[in-house]
């Protein structure tokens, strides 16, 4: 699986994608149902009974009224559908967002065990060569039957680390399984180079203008999120302001005389019966917009963290390519040399193999931070799900 593999797994199926896309049906409803013309049932009042006299007799009554609500509680309704649309779009993007990024951080892990794995595995094959040349030097006895034992020792420590290794690269892969929803058993491996991967980010991330939050999944669901609140509160007014009810009755009197009637019920504008529900949406309109606030500043802060991290990871990199191994390998292949003439024992290859082996691992290490931070300004930014396609 390459990197472009899991950011598109992830993205497409990731843990908390389903999630996000759960309302979008219900959105769809709802945006259907703020269509209708009337928002309030018709009702129909029907009373009967007898009228007792000069004889027994029977009444009866049948009205049917209309409410009319005298602000726009459809357009109200359809504006919160839209709203709400909206809300699950941008949390479907941001679920996408998260799920490409912890794909391709699972991915980047699982690439960095790996190699660290066959470093391990080398290394053994190293101490495979130092016992060798042990036993040969105290055979030809100019050496001392402790370099044996410190080989020996090495190369067990070797094996150790092997197996360590294979532990680390057993949990990276559960990761990116989870990570790319495949199924716990499949089988599943890294593929490809983390010094090769991303390498458009870095120009990117560092030409003018940009690095910029403006198009994060967060700041727009945020925003989102507020429009939702605020069209809240438009709804609240519209649904619980005054209402006109029209309508009409018939009356059959118990002497046989039939009365018709039109009705009008007009309400007075002495109460507001929406200030109070009003007020509660108002205020959660204000946290939203609040909230939005809050977000933007975080992103901003996190954003200028990830670049620092995109130049420091690079910079350790790079210092591990050019200064670090290239000294540490030479000096392990003379060493090996001089102890293969006989002019010197197996101890300075011992350090050296250690030396060279926490480097190579480091080294490794240090190549996927350069991924990892790609990544999170992708991410940060809101630019993962394009990579993702």
């Amino acid at each position: 699986m390459s990197l472009h593999d899991a950011l598109v797994a992830g993205a497409a199926k990731g843990p908390g994608v389903a999630v996000a896309l759960a309302p979008r049906a219900a959105n769809e409803r709802a945006r259907d149902a703020s269509r209708a013309l009337l928002v309030s049932p018709p009702t129909l009042t029907v009373s009967a009974g007898p009228r007792f006299g000069a004889g027994t007799t029977l009444d009866l009554q049948v009205g049917a009224y209309v409410p009319i609500m005298l602000r726009d509680v459809s357009g109200s309704r359809r504006g919160v559908a839209e709203a709400s649309a909206r809300v699950t779009a941008e949390d479907v993007e941001r679920a996408r967002g998260d799920a490409a990024l912890r794909a391709g951080l699972a991915w980047s892990r699982a690439m960095e065990a790996s190699r660290i794995l066959e470093i391990r595995k080398a290394t053994l094959g190293r101490a495979e060569e130092l016992v060798t040349l042990a036993r040969r030097r105290v055979g030809a006895g100019v050496g001392r039957p402790s370099e044996i034992a410190l080989a020996e020792g090495e190369r067990a420590y070797a094996a150790t680390s092997v197996l360590d290794g294979e532990g680390l690269l057993v949990d990276a892969l559960v990761e990116l399984r989870v990570a790319s929803s495949l199924a716990p058993g499949e089988d599943v491996s890294p593929a490809g180079d983390l010094a090769r991967e991303l390498p458009s980010v870095y120009a990117k991330a560092h030409a003018p203008s940009g690095a910029t939050v403006s198009d994060s999944p967060g700041v727009r669901l945020a925003a989102a999120s507020e429009a939702r609140a605020r069209a809240q509160v438009a709804l609240t007014h519209a649904t619980e302001g005054p209402q006109l009810s029209v309508g009409g009755m018939f009356a059959r009197e118990g002497d046989g005389s039939t009365i018709a009637l039109g009705s009008v019920m007009v309400p007075l504008p002495f109460v507001d019966p929406a200030a109070f529900d009003r007020s509660r949406a108002e205020a959660d309109a204000l946290a939203a917009n609040a909230e939005k606030g809050r977000v933007r500043a975080e992103l901003d802060a996190r954003l200028s963290l990830v670049l620092h991290e995109m130049d420091h990871t690079r910079e350790v990199r790079d210092k591990f390519e050019r200064e670090v191994l290239p000294p540490l390998r030479e000096a392990l292949r003379q060493s090996l040399v001089e102890v293969s003439a006989g002019t010197t024992d197996i101890g300075p290859s011992v350090v050296a193999r250690q030396r060279l082996l926490t480097a190579e691992e480091a080294a490794v290490r240090a190549s996927a931070e350069v991924v990892r931070a790609d990544l999170r300004y992708l991410h940060v930014t809101g630019k993962l799900a394009s990579e993702a396609r």
